[in-house]
C-alpha cells in the first residue's frame, strides 16, 4: 500500500518486473494485469498477453483464464474462438469458478 492506504502501482510494478524476471508466476500474471488496466504502465493488450502467457506456461490458473478471454475476445491478439475455449476449459479444468461462469455464459460445455 503507498501513502493513507492508496495503492501504489508504481512500486508495485517495480516488484512484480524483478520477480517476474527471475521467472515467478503470479508476478507475471499481476503484470499482465497491470497493462491490461493501464496502472503504472499504458495500457496494452499485447503487453498483457505476452505477460499472461509466460504465467500460463507455468501454470498461473488465472492468467490462463485472462489468456482465455483474450483470444476469444481478441484482445491483445487476433480473435480465436477455438483458442480461447481450449484456454478457458484448461482453466476450469484447474478448479478457477471464472473460467466455469464464463463457458457457461457461453454456453460451452
Amino acid at each position: 500500500m503507498g501513502k493513507a492506504g492508496k495503492p501504489d502501482f508504481a512500486a508495485a510494478r517495480k516488484l512484480f518486473e524483478q520477480a517476474a524476471a527471475q521467472g515467478h508466476a503470479e508476478a507475471q500474471f499481476n503484470l499482465g494485469i497491470m497493462h491490461e488496466n493501464g496502472r503504472s504502465v499504458a495500457q496494452s493488450y499485447e503487453q498483457a498477453v505476452k505477460w499472461y502467457r509466460q504465467a500460463a506456461a507455468q501454470g498461473e490458473v488465472n492468467a490462463i483464464h485472462n489468456l482465455g478471454l483474450s483470444y476469444y475476445y481478441g484482445e491483445g491478439v487476433d480473435v480465436s474462438q477455438e483458442t480461447g475455449v481450449f484456454w478457458l476449459k484448461k482453466s476450469a479444468a484447474l478448479g478457477n469458478e471464472n473460467s466455469i461462469s464464463a463457458l457457461k455464459q457461453l454456453g460451452i460445455k
